[in-house]
């Protein structure tokens, strides 16, 4: 196993934040920064930039990089920043090189393109990529990669392997994976679309640090379920998925995209100014839009967003 130390305390909300477009399409580096410093005050533990929220199929490998060091430069040191890498492994070898010279934490290592369950494949090729990087990488399992025991085994011995996100939500593999890796160094964590739906049934199996893409839009929220996870309180975690997940889970299963999409949208009804998605993530439609706009006022979080500090004094908490 690893001889990184790569420290993300056990039952963290982990933050990915979108990415924000100036008006002529660049990266808007000052909005990022306060994104930020959003997800931080919120309590976001670590920081996945330019990742699946943060449309990493539409970034050029530039832009990827400069998201990396734009939040390597907002947080200063105050958790740690993941770039992505992915699209095969030329490409994912480079953008690891990029993030490290941005000064990068760690890589989530997306599934490559046009990617089979063959394991053998799988194996050989984020041994590849390990290989080649100076970075601690967080594999990440969905569509069509997923890590078979012996896949799983193998690829947690190499040094440079420390993790794994879950985007499946498939129970009884999560407990296989779970059961086969005792090195306390190497950490799981839910990686599912609005994974708060997720996050009671698999914290049961020991995947207990979940990632949030409602901390984006709602992040007064997100807050206040990840203190009744971390306190155990399934009577409150039940009416918050029945309240306000649910209901947004049903604006984002109307349209294949609209995890990203509605998420970056929300945050723009807020007045984060972070622009459209680009192509080929679709844009929501008016409907939708207006659907949402009612959504954060049904839970009374239809206001600016804030940094913590600041909106503490500007506004109570949910209303549910």
């Amino acid at each position: 196993m690893s001889d990184i130390d790569l420290t993300i305390p056990d039952r963290s909300l982990l933050g990915f934040p979108v990415t924000p477009y100036e008006d002529d399409g660049s990266i808007a580096i000052e909005q990022l920064a306060t994104q930020s410093e959003v997800l931080l005050s919120y309590g976001a533990q670590a920081l996945f930039v330019g990742c699946g929220t943060g449309e990493v199929q539409c970034l050029s490998l530039d832009e990827h990089e400069r998201l990396v060091r734009g939040s390597v430069e907002a947080t200063a040191g105050r958790a740690p920043v993941f770039g992505a890498a992915g699209f095969g492994l030329p490409n994912a070898v480079e953008m690891v090189h990029r993030a490290a010279r941005a000064g990068a934490s760690a890589v989530l290592a997306f599934p490559p393109y046009m990617s089979s369950f063959h394991q053998p494949a799988v194996l050989s090729y984020y041994q590849q990529l390990a290989d080649e990087s100076p970075l601690p990488i967080v594999l990440y399992q969905r569509d069509g990669i997923v890590f078979g025991r012996e896949t799983l085994l193998r690829l947690a011995e190499h040094p440079r392997v420390v993790g794994l996100k879950d985007g499946t939500g498939a129970v009884e593999m999560l407990q296989a994976q779970v059961n086969a890796i005792h090195d306390p160094r190497f950490f799981f964590f839910n990686g599912t679309p609005t994974a708060e739906l997720f996050a009671p049934a698999l914290g049961s199996l020991g995947v207990s640090s979940y990632s949030s893409a409602l901390l984006n839009v709602v992040p007064e929220f997100a807050e206040q379920f990840n203190t009744a996870f971390l306190a155990d309180d399934t009577e409150t975690m039940r009416r918050y998925t029945t309240e306000v997940v649910l209901p947004f889970v049903e604006l984002r299963d109307r349209t294949a995209g609209y995890a990203v999409s509605l998420i970056k949208e929300g945050v723009n009804l807020r007045g984060g100014s972070v622009g459209p998605v680009r192509g080929p993530l679709p844009t929501p439609t008016r409907r939708d839009r207006e659907d949402l706009r009612r959504w954060l006022a049904s839970i009374d979080l239809d206001t600016p967003l804030r940094p913590k500090s600041t909106a503490d004094s500007e506004r109570g908490g949910v209303t549910v």
